[in-house]
């Protein structure tokens, strides 16, 4: 195929391929889980999940795009393809615990001659700290007052 051929002359389900965005299933300080929806072509094209090749980009393609690496271990990733038809999805999962808020990932799904590579942005939720409870010691007052003089009497002969 030549680079001046039509995109109308190739038949739909060669290049229907979509990444979609990342439903992210853990919390922060968790290992991380993450499901992110794959789009085959048309309902009539049947794929082999086998055919799909996913994998989180090298460190070194994150500085080249001016991102941050991940804060996890590639040896500690697993990246699963599971679907049918023309829904896959792939399950990203760690056994690390995530300490960072915000990390982007880099996953590249290959189909054949198709190359995609999504970026993945993924914020937590950070957990709320409880209100701190009231520390406050209400101390009682006391007053002390001196006890009163007796009075006395003056008569006025004493005057």
């Amino acid at each position: 195929m030549s680079a001046s051929t039509p995109l109308s002359s190739i038949p739909a389900a060669s290049w229907a391929f979509g990444v979609g965005d990342a439903e992210l299933r853990s919390s922060y300080s968790q290992p991380l889980s993450l499901r992110v929806p794959i789009t085959i072509g048309e309902s009539d094209h049947v794929v082999d999940p086998t055919e799909l090749a996913v994998r989180l980009l090298p460190n070194a393609a994150y500085e080249g795009m001016g991102l941050s690496a991940p804060p996890l271990g590639a040896e500690t990733v697993t990246l699963n393809v599971s679907g049918s038809g023309t829904a896959y999805w792939v399950d990203v999962r760690s056994t690390q615990r995530v300490r960072e808020p915000m990390m982007t990932l880099l996953l590249e799904v290959r189909l054949g001659s198709m190359r995609v590579v999504r970026e993945l942005p993924i914020m937590f939720d950070l957990p709320m700290e409880p209100a701190p409870q009231s520390t406050t010691t209400q101390i009682a007052q006391t007053v002390v007052t001196p006890p009163a003089q007796p009075v006395v009497q003056v008569a006025e002969q004493d005057i």
